[in-house]
């Protein structure tokens, strides 16, 4: 759906056979409430829209793909907690994007089938990129290639960060 302009999804409705979903949109803020109902959901991707939880898809269980690429002139003023992403366990692709900020890394150690990790221009809140280098070797992990915070208060510099994109 392109340059759609809702506060959230609740115009969705009950949409049980929903596979696929795409909000391309203006810069804008967006609450993913009412998305829920949408449990068939396998692939999801969100431009250019900044919101302040991922809770509302804890539910969508069957998700393989997810890409949030969020509207880099917004600050980032959200919370996203990884852990709302812990039932997704058939999840092989989470691209984060000019997302904002993101609680912790931690949570993306028990995503088993993880097989494609995108970070870039988001502000991990603990500082520790340590999980990372936990995912297992076969996984593509493509690290921030900057930090828009201090990057004195992350656990590993860019320059540690690199072998990651070379383990494959």
């Amino acid at each position: 759906m392109a340059w759609w302009r809702g506060a959230d999804l609740s115009f969705l409705g009950d949409k049980p056979n929903l596979r696929r979903l795409r909000l391309d949109g203006r810069p804008a803020r967006l609450q993913l409430d009412g998305i829920e109902a949408c449990t068939a959901l396998t692939s999801l991707e969100v431009l250019d829209y900044r919101f302040p939880t991922l809770a509302p898809l804890r539910k969508l269980t069957r998700m393989k793909a997810m890409l949030v690429s969020g509207p880099r002139r917004l600050p980032a003023d959200n919370d996203l907690d990884l852990r709302d992403l812990s039932a997704m366990q058939d999840l092989r692709s989470l691209r984060l994007i000019a997302a904002g900020m993101i609680r912790s890394l931690h949570p993306i150690t028990a995503l088993p089938k993880l097989r494609d990790l995108r970070l870039n221009e988001v502000t991990i809140g603990d500082g520790d990129l340590s999980p990372l280098f936990r995912l297992p070797s076969w996984a593509e992990v493509v690290p921030p290639i900057r930090l828009l915070d201090d990057p004195a208060r992350y656990s590993h510099t860019i320059a540690e960060l690199r072998p990651l994109t070379q383990r494959r």
